[in-house]
């Protein structure tokens, strides 16, 4: 994704070709940071996922608890539900 925006911000500073399209090149030049930051945190997330995967493949679902309160109330209720309570 990162090469097409890529393509597509320097189409946005080919105006004479591309500038009907009205692409801007600042904003296209944001979704390209964007979009590496993303491909960065994906990446550092496999790595921390698979350094710890013994972890997880071994803890009981009530450890993840933490880490499931930090995401809102609406995931605590499913995982109660998933428990049988």
């Amino acid at each position: 994704m990162i090469y097409h925006l890529n393509d597509i911000r320097g189409m946005s500073e080919w105006y004479e070709k591309f500038g009907i399209m009205g692409l801007s090149s600042d904003l296209m030049q944001v979704a390209v940071q964007t979009a590496g930051s993303f491909m960065l945190k994906a990446s550092e997330l496999q790595q921390w996922v698979s350094a710890n995967y013994f972890v997880l493949q071994h803890a009981k679902p009530i450890d993840f608890v933490p880490f499931l309160t930090c995401s809102g109330a609406e995931i605590l209720i499913l995982f109660s539900h998933t428990q049988g309570h």
